[in-house]
Parts: C-alpha cells; structure tokens; sequence
C-alpha cells in the first residue's frame, strides 16, 4: 500500500533578504529601463529591447510594457508589437497611453505577418513545432509571427520526424504551411525506441538501497552539524563585539562615548550586526541539513521495500525565508 509523505520545514525565517531582493530587483530594474531608453535614442533597437525585457522581467510596470512595445515596433518585430499593444489597450490604467496603444495595434494589424500550418493526415499523437516550440494549439489558425526564418517539425511516435524552414518577411501576408502525410518508421527502428526490459538485480536499485539512503542521510546529518556549529562560533564572536559596544557606550541605542571611543563603538555594533546575521543563516541552514538528513535516514526502506519507495528533499527560498521540502511515497 502506497502513501505519500510531504514534509515542508521553515528552516530559518529571514526576513530581512525578501525585502533585500525586492528592492535589489526593483534598483535593477530601473537600471535596466534608463538603458533602453538610452539604446532607443542611439537607435539599437535590438539591444534597446533586451534591455526593456529584463526590466519588465525584474519588475513588471504598463510603462515599461509600453516602451517594450515601442521598441518591439521600431525593431521591426511587428506581432510582438501588436500583441503588446493590444494587451495595453485592455488593461492600462494611464487613459492617454491605453489611447495611444489601441491606436497604434490598429496601425501594425493590416502589416502583420501570419503563419498558418495545417496537417494533412492527422495521425495520434502528432506534436507540430516551430523553431522546437509546440504549436499544436495553433494549427489551422493565422497566427502573427515576427520577421525571420522558422523551422516548422512534425513528430508522432512510430513515424520519421518531418521538418521544413521557412522565410516569414513580407508584410501583410500569409505564409502557409502543410505537414505532409508522415511516413511510419521501419519496425526496427521502432523497436531500438523501445526501453529494455530491466531484469533481476538491474536498473536503478542500487540507488534506491536502503543502506545507501541512510549513509546519504547520516552525511547530511553531519554536513548540517557543521554548518550550525561553524554558525555558533560567528554568533559568539558577534556577542563579544556587543559587549565590547555595551561597554564602550553602556546604551547602545543612545551611545554616550566621545571621540576615538565613539568610532570604535560604532564599528563594532556594525561588525556585531554582520556577524550576527551570517550567525543566524548559518544555523537556521545547519539546522534545515539536520533535519533533511534525518528525514532520509528514517526513511529509507529495506532492501525488500527498496523498489517502492523513494524520496526528494530540496532547499526552497520562500517569500518568507528559507525552506526544506522532503516529499516521497513509501
């Protein structure tokens, strides 16, 4: 009988880094924004456009999403423009930008260039890529493509892969495309495709043995102990600095030392909250390996239960901190 075991531990809650790596994506991301529009006036639209895309990637904003359009259009990339401009036209909440975005996606519509794929005789299991990206969806539909040279593949199991590239460039028209007839491979080829069957003592039971998991989990174990105990000595070493700040300043959050005293005081109390920090996510990862290590070791099955069991544990950074998931079925 088979169930599933999910455990999710909070290692350590810091709450300090989300906010850190917000306001760090959002710096970036600006930073990224005043690059394009610096790219747009020296007219690298293609670079202009990259780095529109990281900024919106960093940070999603209707400005950025607006220039991004923009830049889209001068670059000649004529869908992706209409599709930005079209989203904006529904939802932007800036009256005179949502006006101008729904004026310019009328504009490019009658220029788009489309792409219509059709398949001649359907077989099951039939996968139509384009440039290796699953279109599937889109067969039988007029779909507005960007400028450029697309491969379009066809693939279904038993049958030969079929592929053919195509040049998209003319404005306003329809390139068409029809997947042919696909021609069933030989039976031998078929068969090489087929898994071997695994027999007694093959395949990947030495990975699942018990006795290996649970040697596994005693290393984590130990890995996590260190970790905690390298995190103790920092957090000793940050509480002497606090001393030393309490006996330079006897209050630290209203300091009375003067002069060399002050600098010195000041000094420590910032080296004390550096230490302190690497203390704490010192321990709070040591802790998460000890109890992820454990997690294994309990566990693991025996070697007669060791095909029907498995297990995965992985970090996880959260909103809130660090996390161990475990998941598994025995």
């Amino acid at each position: 009988m088979r169930s599933s075991l999910v455990i999710l531990f909070v290692a350590a809650t810091l709450a300090a880094l989300p906010g850190r790596a917000r306001a760090g994506d959002k710096a970036a991301a600006e930073a990224a924004f005043q690059q394009g529009k610096d790219l747009m006036k020296a007219r690298r639209y293609d670079d202009a456009c990259t780095a529109f895309e990281k900024s919106q990637a960093l940070d999603p904003q209707l400005g950025t999403e607006y220039n991004l359009a923009t830049c889209y259009e001068q670059a000649g990339r004529l869908a992706s423009a209409w599709g930005a401009f079209r989203e904006l036209a529904q939802r932007d909440s800036n009256a005179a930008r949502k006006a101008d975005s729904d004026k310019h996606a009328a504009a490019l519509q009658p220029r788009l260039i489309k792409l219509l794929i059709s398949v001649r005789a359907p077989v099951p299991g039939i996968k139509v890529t384009r440039n290796d990206e699953d279109v599937s969806q889109s067969v039988g539909i007029e779909s507005p493509v960007d400028p450029g040279e697309y491969v379009i593949g066809a693939i279904a199991d038993g049958y030969r892969p079929w592929s053919v590239k195509v040049s998209a460039k003319q404005e306003g028209g329809t390139v068409q495309v029809t997947v042919p007839e696909l021609e069933r491979a030989p039976d031998a080829a078929s068969d090489d495709r087929r898994p071997l069957p695994i027999g007694p003592g093959e395949g990947a039971t030495t990975a699942r043995d018990g006795g290996g998991r649970r040697t596994v989990g005693l290393v984590v174990v130990g890995g996590g102990l260190a970790i905690a105990a390298g995190g103790a000595v920092v957090g000793y070493f940050a509480s002497r600095r606090w001393s030393h700040v309490k006996a330079l300043c006897g209050d630290p959050a209203a300091c009375t030392a003067t002069g060399d005293n002050l600098d010195a005081a000041r000094a420590d109390q910032r080296a004390a909250t550096t230490l302190g920090n690497a203390s704490t996510i010192a321990l709070g990862l040591g802790g998460a390996a000890i109890l992820a290590g454990v997690i294994v070791y309990v566990t693991a099955p025996s070697n007669g239960a060791a095909e029907h069991a498995s297990l995965h544990v992985a970090p996880t950074i959260t909103p809130d901190g660090l996390a161990i998931t475990a998941a598994g079925s025995f």
